[in-house]
């Protein structure tokens, strides 16, 4: 699986390459056909004009309004945008200017004085006192993610067992690997929780950014019972919803070296089999969070893949299923799903924005 993934980062990475070419294209293209009718001293003012608003980074400031559709923001850069114009222009001069998508046409935002303009005003223009500038930025957006993370860890009897060649026990590796993971996030930035699971499931640790607490409660893990993996999925939606950052990325990290057997009405027929309830429940819980933008990794632990049902791990994950037949691989897996998850927080947006300002003066 750990090759699959990095197959798809170098992919996704040629793909960000190309937007990143068509973006210099695009500007190039766009430079090459600006649109100006009229000429003289006013379209030496509008091309200023441009300028500044790029410069001053009035455009990010507009397009990044837009996104959060502030509809007080927007009026407040209408304002600072029409004082900016008013500063700069010659008496007795007319504008119409608007911030659109040279990708996408979604206008950003349209400003003017020229309704003011009266019939007989309007007569006394001549070509020679209007002119249009349509002047092309690149726009590079660099954003950044917050991350809420729930680790569940399996810590039922089986997890006491040693995997052939390992010296230590499962739940040994199970804890060191996760304490790793909790080293790779950025505690300025990203929170991580515990919810472990045996006969029943508990909510450890809370989200927190205090690292250290979270180590302390994974050392302290004690390994017993049998394997209810659906209340440890919910225990991890009910924290979720009760205390997730609406601009974090949702995601749960499960390990298990077991079957799901707990809850089980049926006991003692499954005692040391899967459990068709149990397994109900915890696909009903992974149904939960997915629908709530939760994406969840999945770790199979143990040699022998028949003491886990595999099938069901990667039914259960969105973004992938990984298998350690061995304690001592855990690291690398959960490095690997760190690696992966902070790969997420960092996305970069590109867009050609076209200034198009329109200047008119009388005689």
């Amino acid at each position: 699986m750990t090759d699959k993934r990095g197959q798809m980062r170098v992919i996704e990475a040629m793909i960000a390459c190309i937007i990143l070419i068509f973006g210099i294209y695009m500007t190039s293209y766009f430079s090459n056909i600006l649109v100006i009718e009229g000429g003289g001293e006013l379209q030496t003012i509008s091309e200023s004009i441009a300028k500044v608003i790029e410069n001053q980074g009035l455009i990010k400031k507009v397009i990044q309004v837009i996104e959060k559709e502030d509809a007080l923001e927007k009026e407040r850069l209408k304002s600072e945008l029409k004082s900016l114009l008013e500063s700069l222009l010659p008496p007795e001069t007319f504008y119409a200017i608007s911030i659109s998508s040279g990708i996408t046409g979604q206008n950003f935002i349209s400003l003017t004085n020229m309704a003011g303009m009266n019939e007989t005003l309007m007569e006394k223009i001549s070509l020679q006192q209007m002119v249009t500038v349509s002047f092309p930025v690149t726009i590079v957006q660099y954003k950044e993610s917050k991350l809420d993370v729930i680790l569940i860890i399996d810590r039922s009897g089986s997890m006491n067992e040693k995997e052939p060649g390992d010296p230590y026990t499962k739940i040994y590796y199970a804890k060191e690997a996760a304490k790793t993971f909790v080293d790779c996030m950025n505690a300025s930035r990203d929170r991580v929780g515990l919810v472990s699971f045996s006969d029943w499931a508990t909510l450890d640790c809370g989200l927190t950014n205090d690292f250290n607490l979270v180590k302390n409660k994974i050392s302290g893990l004690v390994a017993s019972g049998y394997t209810n993996m659906g209340e440890a999925v919910k225990k991890a939606n009910d924290e979720f919803a009760a205390h997730n950052r609406t601009d974090a990325i949702l995601a749960i990290v499960f390990l298990t070296d077991g079957l799901a057997n707990r809850p089980c009405p049926h006991y003692p027929k499954h005692v040391y089999t899967t459990c068709p309830y149990a397994k109900s429940y915890v696909l009903n819980e992974t149904q939960k969070a997915k629908s709530n933008g939760i994406i969840i990794y999945t770790i199979g632990l143990g040699a022998d893949t028949r003491s886990f049902d595999e099938e069901l791990l990667k039914e259960i994950q969105t973004n992938g299923y990984y298998y350690a037949p061995s304690g001592t691989k855990l690291k690398e897996i959960y490095e690997t799903i760190a690696k992966d998850l902070l790969s997420l927080t960092f996305s970069v947006d590109y867009d050609i924005v076209i200034i198009t300002l329109t200047l008119a003066r009388s005689k």
